[in-house]
């Protein structure tokens, strides 16, 4: 299963790619590049 890394500062955009793309594959999701960037040190 591919994993991936939804970044966007709009809630609507990330939670509504989250909604679509969890279903198929494991889905993380960041507000910044800061924030996506300690998660991509994380997994």
């Amino acid at each position: 299963m591919a994993a991936i890394l939804v970044v966007d500062d709009d809630d609507t955009i990330r939670d509504t790619l989250y909604d679509l793309l969890s279903e198929d594959h494991r889905c993380h999701t960041a507000e910044t590049a800061e924030s996506a960037l300690k998660l991509l040190d994380v997994e």
